[in-house]
């Protein structure tokens, strides 16, 4: 677990949080101890997130959401309304446990197909690796500053500040900062309807 991973108002985070996690386990007719042993979690950890006790890494949200089958911006999206301002450096991102790569999600927009906007900040720590995403996620990565290497399972490729790459992000792929203070604008766009996997 981490510090807050949304500025100053963590008990607002962690409420919504626990409120979004309960509601969707629930509403899936889930019990606690499937969810937790299909996200590979301790019942005690998920019954602590449910209870707004405790701030989850990105890696522990993203297993929440694909055993819940719902997208990473449906647990963490606040209300918003029309008029959305983030000022740089107001919002703090939540952190990956296995290497510095650190994810903000700028906006999340869920019923036209939907997509979830977000700034990484990585350093030379790792690879980050990432489990398929739901079918039909596409990734469209943008690159501000410095290098990063992604991985695909047919191919590799270095990215440098202003190249841009769009691929199927359901599928495993991986990311490795190779400079200090690499940073992606990455949108994740979701399919319009659920649909299985073919």
């Amino acid at each position: 677990m981490t510090e807050n991973p949304y500025g100053e108002d963590a008990e607002q985070f962690r409420m919504s949080l626990a409120r979004a996690v309960r509601n969707t386990r629930q509403r899936r007719g889930l019990s606690l101890s499937a969810v937790a042993r299909s996200a590979g979690l301790s019942k005690s950890t998920l019954s602590q997130l449910e209870a707004g006790k405790a701030n989850p890494n990105i890696d522990t949200l993203w297993a929440i959401a694909k055993t819940l089958g719902v997208s990473f911006g449906d647990l963490v999206e606040d209300a918003q309304g029309e008029f959305n301002l983030i000022r740089a450096g107001s919002v703090t991102g939540i952190p990956a446990k296995e290497s510095v790569f650190v994810s903000t999600m700028l906006a999340a927009v869920q019923n036209v197909g939907g997509f979830e906007f977000y700034v990484i900040d990585a350093e030379p720590s790792g690879v980050r690796h990432s489990a398929p995403h739901p079918w039909g996620v596409i990734e469209h990565m943008f690159m501000c500053a410095g290098k990063m290497s992604v991985t695909l399972p047919d191919r590799n490729v270095v990215l440098g500040e202003g190249d841009y790459l769009r691929f199927s992000g359901d599928v495993d792929h991986s990311y490795e900062a190779l400079e200090p203070d690499t940073r992606i604008a990455l949108i994740m766009q979701y399919p319009r309807m659920a649909e299985p996997r073919p």
